[in-house]
């Protein structure tokens, strides 16, 4: 039987700003503005697997889930280029939460 760590961490916040510019060649499409991305009350659990390898203790995680209670997409651009732009990153959620636990569990796993 493996043993397990079982780690919860809540209430995490992320706010994401930025300033972009889209353009075509020939210049048929052009926009800019900024955006911003904001996910709200994140909660992160992970599976973790403490190994010993050589008389150093490694984690490795099994599992990640991440719930979120809110996301949310908003550009400000001059144009309805930008307005599609939302919608397309706002249908990206589930993409963004399964990046999002990758990157928070293996930061978490390299700090323990």
């Amino acid at each position: 039987m493996n043993k397990q760590l079982i780690v919860k961490i809540s209430d995490i916040n992320f706010r994401y700003y930025f300033e972009y510019e889209f353009w075509s060649e020939p210049e048929w499409i052009k926009d800019s503005g900024t955006g911003g991305l904001k996910v709200v009350n994140a909660t992160v659990l992970l599976n973790l697997l403490p190994s010993n390898k050589d008389g150093v203790i490694q984690i490795d995680f099994s599992e990640t889930k991440i719930e979120i209670e809110d996301y949310k997409v908003e550009l400000s651009g001059q144009s309805d280029i930008s307005k599609a732009t939302q919608i397309i990153l706002s249908n990206f959620k589930e993409f963004f939460k399964k990046d999002l636990a990758n990157m928070l569990a293996w930061r978490l796993a390299k700090s323990i």
